[in-house]
């Protein structure tokens, strides 16, 4: 797939999110409306930057269909997940190294070393998924385009966040487009990243060249695909 150039659209999807990563650690095979549920509070944050906060106050409400038992429990799953996950051996140990690697590369300044650790790992493990595991990610959009895009709608609008009718149309231009799978190339991590970056109010890469951010991302890959299966696999499943 040719690097978006659009930088709206990149600008949309390019933000702190780790969709893959969910996908594996969820489990299930064939259940679209739980996917959809585990990587809603992502998409509404991209989508309009707030929204998750109701989402969290979800547990275990009145439920009239299958669909929506799914959706919920994927919610549910997401943030259990995220915590789990923020908590794990493997997590704290890459974020402690990739802090070290940051503070080397890019020397002295306000640049939030542990922090930036933290958005570089979310990424690089989706990034890691897509250049080892591709299936997952075709399986992934797979799922979630099982969905009925106005029921989905519906049901987030149901939990209090009225995300309108533009959300169906960014989630069938994020399903057309397959953005995850621009993670595997160079320039398309880079743009995630500074994207992501901009986001928080940081530029660390701002003044990097090509052959700059290519030497990192090398460093950082190294550390992080030779074990990055196991990390994941060391959150407990929660699907």
């Amino acid at each position: 797939m040719d690097f978006i150039a659009n930088e709206a659209l990149v600008f949309l999807i390019f933000t702190l999110v780790n969709f893959l990563s969910h996908f594996y650690l969820a489990n299930k095979l064939e259940a679209p409306f739980y996917h959809a549920g585990v990587s809603s509070p992502d998409w509404i944050g991209i989508f309009s930057g707030k929204g998750t906060n109701e989402l969290k106050k979800i547990q275990h409400p009145e439920i009239t269909t299958e669909n929506e038992k799914d959706f919920i429990s994927g919610l549910i799953a997401h943030f259990q997940t995220d915590k789990a996950w923020h908590s794990s051996e493997y997590f704290n140990e890459k974020t402690i190294q990739l802090n070290e690697i940051f503070r080397k590369s890019l020397g002295p300044g306000k640049h939030r070393t542990f922090f930036l650790s933290h958005l570089w790992l979310e990424l690089a493990l989706d990034r890691m998924i897509v250049l080892n595991k591709p299936q997952i990610a075709e399986n992934y959009y797979t799922q979630i385009g099982m969905v009925n895009t106005p029921e989905l709608r519906e049901l987030i609008e149901q939990k209090g966040v009225p995300v309108g009718q533009k959300f169906e149309h960014y989630l069938n231009s994020f399903l057309m487009n397959k953005y995850l799978f621009q993670y595997g190339a160079m320039e398309g991590f880079r743009t995630a990243m500074e994207k992501t970056c901009i986001r928080v109010g940081l530029s660390p890469f701002s003044a990097f060249t090509q052959t700059q951010f290519e030497e990192l991302l090398s460093e950082c890959d190294i550390l992080i695909e030779k074990d990055f299966i196991l990390g994941l696999e060391s959150v407990p499943s929660l699907g």
